[in-house]
């Protein structure tokens, strides 16, 4: 039988795709037929498909049961993890359910006594859980629980090598697939949430770009499920055209990887951005913060912090909700808040024409580069490299 580090390790060779449960046998040799997957909301699961179905055990916080009748006519009975926190527990939970079952004399006892050892496991998993909550309240102060509890809370957006990585933390699975992705059919039905945010990105970006008059979700056959993938009608050389977003300049992909941030800050969280407008006009970004803005004041807690190159948008917002990163001749650095400095600025000269004067220090400061030196030195280089050759 497969040892449990060989299944943990065959979970991680699979690649959990969004809207459809992918996997594998786990162990060929078994006499029941157990898979190993994830599920659609890319949960690690494990399938038991049987021709019988066996009594179906309530679902917990930490683990959702169901039953799906199959189009073979057999039943897959399937446990999701909910709880990403006991993954490590749950792949020792499926090797135990598969252990116990291996010497099974048929298959409905396998499949009754598999779903007697998950209730027992079942158990233990809530009362494991309720522990660790028990002992980490009262081994930490309230100050710090709360804290940790802040940064779950947190939704980033961060440039990393050559894309954007991000980290959602809202009840809309779709915000962290706006562009495209997979689902088991298009209807409205089975999409609702889907469905909204196509409208509510239509309204978005028909507003920021005059050119666009609708933004919609275009459905393709893949596989046993369907591929979305976000497309406007753009008006192009005087006719209207279906463009993909992925063929989008980077401003405007841009705009749709800040919508995230722009949404949960709005909805009253805590959301960061780095480089906010890269690739965005000056002006249509110091709009959307203005806007932006306005619906996070209106929230008891939500919070919007962006860091960004473009001096213009230092305006937008008051001086003590601007932050400047500056550098000493040592190269030490330190953020500090412009509202820090002690002189005062007048109406005729604003914050952003105070900064690119220096005054608050945080300005690039170039040293001696001469382009015409650089390249006679790679030059010469070349040309010796060429008598070495000979």
């Amino acid at each position: 039988m497969i040892s449990m580090s060989e299944l943990s390790d065959a979970w991680k060779e699979i690649i959990p795709q969004a809207g459809q449960s992918v996997g594998r046998r786990a162990d060929k040799n078994h006499p029941l037929d157990f898979f190993i997957t994830y599920d659609e909301n890319r949960n690690m699961q494990m399938m038991l498909i049987s021709e019988f179905l066996p009594t179906i055990p309530p679902s917990s916080q930490q683990i959702s049961v169901r039953a799906n009748f199959r189009h073979d006519g057999k039943y897959a009975v399937c446990f999701s993890l909910t709880d990403n926190s006991l993954q490590e527990q749950f792949v020792s939970l499926c090797w135990d359910i598969m252990h116990c079952t291996i010497s099974t004399h048929s298959k409905a006892s396998g499949v009754k006594a598999a779903v007697k050892r998950f209730c027992m496991w079942q158990k233990l998993f809530a009362e494991e859980k309720n522990k660790n909550q028990k002992f980490f309240k009262e081994s930490i102060s309230k100050e710090l629980y709360d804290v940790l509890r802040m940064f779950k809370r947190l939704n980033v957006l961060y440039k990393g090598g050559n894309q954007e990585t991000g980290r959602m933390a809202v009840p809309f699975r779709i915000l962290q697939e706006l562009d495209a992705g997979n689902v088991k059919n298009p209807g409205r039905k089975q999409n609702k949430e889907l469905y909204v945010f196509e409208d509510i990105l239509n309204q978005y970006f028909t507003q920021l770009y005059s050119d666009i008059k609708k933004a919609y979700y275009k459905f393709k056959k893949e596989g046993d499920g369907y591929r979305y993938e976000l497309y406007f009608d753009k008006v192009c050389g005087g006719s209207i055209r279906s463009i993909p977003v992925s063929l989008e300049s980077t401003g405007t992909r841009k705009l749709l990887d800040d919508f995230p941030i722009f949404f949960t800050s709005a909805m009253g969280l805590t959301a960061f951005v780095d480089e906010v407008d890269s690739g965005i006009h000056d002006l249509l970004m110091n709009d959307i913060l203005r806007l932006l803005k306005n619906a996070v004041d209106q929230t008891d807690e939500g919070q919007f912090i962006a860091t960004t190159h473009n001096t213009l948008l230092m305006d937008s917002v008051p001086a003590d909700e601007v932050y400047v990163l500056k550098a000493d001749a040592e190269g030490e650095k330190e953020i500090v808040c412009i509202s820090d400095y002690r002189f005062r600025t007048q109406k005729a000269n604003s914050v952003r024409h105070k900064y690119l004067d220096g005054c608050y220090q945080g300005i690039p400061e170039t040293g001696y580069l001469d382009f015409a030196e650089l390249i006679d030195e790679a030059m010469e280089l070349k040309s010796h490299t060429l008598e070495d050759s000979q």
